[in-house]
Parts: C-alpha cells; sequence; structure tokens
C-alpha cells in the first residue's frame, strides 16, 4: 500500500505526463508553424522549468540556433539581428517593391511559399 506522500507524487506525475501528452498530440498538426512550436515550448517551460534544458530555443538539440530564432522573429514581425540574417537570407526572395506590403510582411510570405 502507498503512503499519502507517494500516492500525490504519483498523482502530480500523472498530470504531468498527461500534459505532456496533449503537447506532443498538438506537435503532429501539419499546419503548426516554427513560431506555434516556440509559443507551445515556451509555454511548457514556463509550466514546467526543468524541462528549459531541452525546449529553449538555446537548447544544445538545436542544429542552427540564428536560423530557428530567426525565422520565428519573421514570423512575429520582428527585427533580425545580424546572425539571424545571415541565416535566414537563403529563405529570401526578390521581391516586387509596388505590391504596397511591408517588406517583413512580403519576408513573411516568401518563407510561407517556400513551405509549401
Amino acid at each position: 500500500m502507498l503512503q499519502d506522500g507517494e500516492m500525490r507524487r504519483i498523482e502530480k506525475l500523472g498530470q504531468t505526463l498527461r500534459d505532456l501528452d496533449e503537447v506532443t498530440k498538438v506537435l503532429q498538426d501539419p499546419m503548426l508553424s516554427l513560431h506555434d512550436v516556440r509559443v507551445l515550448f515556451d509555454a511548457v517551460i514556463k509550466q514546467y522549468p526543468c524541462m528549459e534544458s531541452r525546449l529553449d530555443a538555446r537548447a544544445p538539440i538545436v542544429n542552427n540556433t540564428a536560423l530557428e530564432t530567426g525565422l520565428v522573429k519573421i514570423i512575429r514581425g520582428k527585427k533580425l539581428a545580424a546572425p539571424e540574417l545571415v541565416e535566414c537570407e537563403a529563405f529570401r526572395q526578390p521581391r516586387d517593391e509596388s505590391d504596397g506590403r511591408s517588406e517583413d510582411a512580403r519576408d513573411v510570405l516568401s518563407l510561407r511559399q517556400k513551405g509549401k
């Protein structure tokens, strides 16, 4: 028979597993953007700080931090740092300045079109 403290720990662990299982289900959505993933991971880190070393934008598993943070910034409409600009340059398409869109909006559209 389990003691009260052990039972509470098991219940808490079960809730954590259910929460993370929901995250894995959301991650399977083919329409999820890199921005959506970052928002989701940031929420997990806030709820479970021990996950920061694995889910942070600068985690060791991230192969190209500048590229990933740059793409998220483009989607969010934020300015890129110099290393991010270099890494994201390959995704930029020549633009037609007469389309009336802002430069950032054209960058986002360019990235989305490449993703199709």
